[in-house]
């Protein structure tokens, strides 16, 4: 039988695990959505719960079609995709913090975006979020 001294002892463990190995997420205003949402002809913004994505409709459409060709274009040596170049979709989640809600991002998939798209939402970061 496992105590309760070696549960506090293991969830200790896992915590400092956590702690050291995660990236720290980034929290943004969710009024950063706002300026996708006056251009529903060019974005789109899709929330369903506490999980939603942001996109430019064209350019996932074009990245869709160069993924559709790439491996033709690879194979005799033409690949000039580059996913950097476009901003396809973004993902969030919703969370609440002290002061109101947040839209949280992966950082691996934020620095994935054009510089562009980038700055707009710098503009909304929220540095120190109190949870």
């Amino acid at each position: 039988m496992v105590s309760e001294k070696d549960i506090e002892l293991f969830t200790k463990k896992r915590l400092i695990f956590l702690e050291d190995s995660a990236l720290p997420m980034l929290y943004f205003r969710p009024e950063v959505l706002e300026q996708y949402r006056k251009a529903p002809a060019k974005y789109y913004v899709f929330e369903a719960g506490f999980h939603g994505k942001v996109g430019d409709k064209e350019e996932r459409f074009r990245m869709q079609q160069k993924r559709s060709t790439r491996w033709s274009k690879s194979y005799f040596g033409q690949d000039d995709f580059n996913p950097v170049d476009y901003f396809a979709e973004l993902d969030f989640w919703k969370i609440r913090l002290q002061y109101g809600w947040a839209l949280v991002v992966d950082p691996r998939a934020f620095s994935g975006l054009p510089e562009k798209e980038r700055q707009k939402w710098q503009n909304y970061e929220i540095h120190k979020p109190i949870l």
